[in-house]
């Protein structure tokens, strides 16, 4: 169990990354996994920094250098050794990042997407959002070797950019949801995974444009997905499929 604060958090999210295990939760609290006591421990409580309960946490990502850069709703934060630093401020909002180098990074969001170079603090503007409304990024996923970024959004689908021509595009397969999109992945047959809040995990063609299947929570059907408010996938390297739901963990 994590050692709570406060416990009004809705979900936990685990990440590892250069060495670090860390579970957070969705108002504020960052845990680190200690090897040696088989435990979480309480790294910060960012509610109680901020001193405010108006905090959403959409995301946390770990640097090389073991800094936590910290999506919070109301700006991107970084966090190091005790020290918590408002780098980009944003209106109150929901927006995704994820590594494009490790110096650099892609955030999304309503006006647009910008790489933000995590060294010398600059931001590059490339795309300005001036067609898509509403346009709230809820998950990224980033292919480099084909220079495409796949960007779940709150409530208006799954949009795909170009990086090399800077173009972005609307994908909208038949019967696809326009609800929360928590998560996109990559599975090693080709296909695409997104999960969508209240919807459980629709699979996708390699292009984003055609529905292959989607699985659900059957009440008929014991082995069906346990919950369809799924916020994470993972896919590992014996080709299985880790799915997580709000209600069926």
């Amino acid at each position: 169990l994590l050692p709570y604060e406060s416990v009004d958090n809705i979900n936990v999210r685990l990440i590892f990354d250069y060495g670090q295990l860390l579970a957070y939760t969705n108002n504020g609290q960052i845990f680190s996994y200690n090897r040696i006591l088989d435990r979480f421990n309480l790294v910060v409580n960012l509610a109680k920094i901020l001193n405010t309960k108006l905090l959403s946490v959409n995301q946390l990502l770990i640097d090389p250098s073991g800094a936590y850069w910290i999506a919070l709703s109301t700006g991107l934060y970084r966090y190091n050794s005790g020290n918590l630093v408002n780098v980009l401020e944003f209106p109150t909002e929901r927006y995704s990042m994820t590594w494009l180098d490790k110096e650099s990074m892609i955030v999304a969001r309503s006006g647009g997407i910008w790489r933000y170079q995590t060294r010398t603090g600059k931001s590059d503007l490339l795309y300005e959002n001036k067609t898509l409304a509403p346009f709230q990024v809820s998950a990224l996923l980033l292919e480099k070797d084909d220079g495409r970024l796949w960007m779940g959004t709150m409530s208006n689908g799954l949009c795909l950019f170009d990086l090399k021509n800077r173009l972005l595009s609307s994908v909208q397969p038949a019967r696809f949801p326009k609800q929360p999109i928590l998560d996109i992945e990559r599975n090693p047959d080709a296909s695409l995974l997104v999960g969508v809040d209240g919807q459980g995990v629709w699979k996708l063609d390699n292009s984003g444009s055609r529905v292959l299947d989607v699985y659900k929570e059957s009440a008929d059907d014991p082995f069906s997905l346990p919950g369809n408010g799924v916020y994470d996938i993972y896919c590992d390297d014996n080709q299985r499929v880790w799915v997580c739901t709000i209600s069926g963990g």
